[in-house]
């Protein structure tokens, strides 16, 4: 009579290497493309997973691109607002009537309302698996596509 013995437990390193494995897997797949073109919308930094992690799957960098020039678009705009802010000549004139943090707060908050409400509407179109633009990023998306086609033409 044998005994049946389980196969031996593997070593952490081993399990390490299994765990990441599969990552790796799931992550160069086809299967949650939605997912992680919706995971573009993640404000500041969400758009490089899909960059580097799906550049060749036609939702991911789509929303990729619409979520960095999202960012790029509030970056601008919260620089804009900075600089009214401490910009010693702007922000004694807004003083002067008592504009400046009625102004500067209202645009800063309604900047950073919009940014959000643009970046879950991006990502909720992105899980649906839709190609949406998001308003007002259309005209910007082309003139880009247009600049990259001319880029590789030459």
């Amino acid at each position: 009579m044998t005994a049946n013995h389980p196969p031996p437990e593997p070593t952490l390193w081993e399990q390490i290497e299994e765990i990441a494995l599969r990552i790796w897997k799931h992550a160069r797949g086809t299967e949650s493309e939605h997912l992680y073109a919706a995971l573009s919308y993640i404000p500041i930094i969400g758009w490089l997973v899909s960059y580097f992690f799906r550049p060749k799957q036609k939702l991911c960098s789509f929303h990729a691109l619409q979520a960095f020039q999202l960012n790029i678009i509030a970056g601008i705009l919260f620089f804009v607002l900075w600089f009214i802010t401490h910009f010693p000549p702007i922000s004694w004139f807004l003083q002067l009537f008592y504009f400046q943090p009625i102004v500067t707060d209202f645009l800063h908050y309604t900047t950073s309302l919009a940014w959000l409400a643009l970046s879950a509407l991006g990502a909720a179109k992105a899980y649906q698996s839709e190609e949406y633009y998001l308003p007002y990023m259309e005209k910007l998306a082309q003139a880009i596509e247009k600049k990259l086609e001319r880029g590789e033409n030459a």
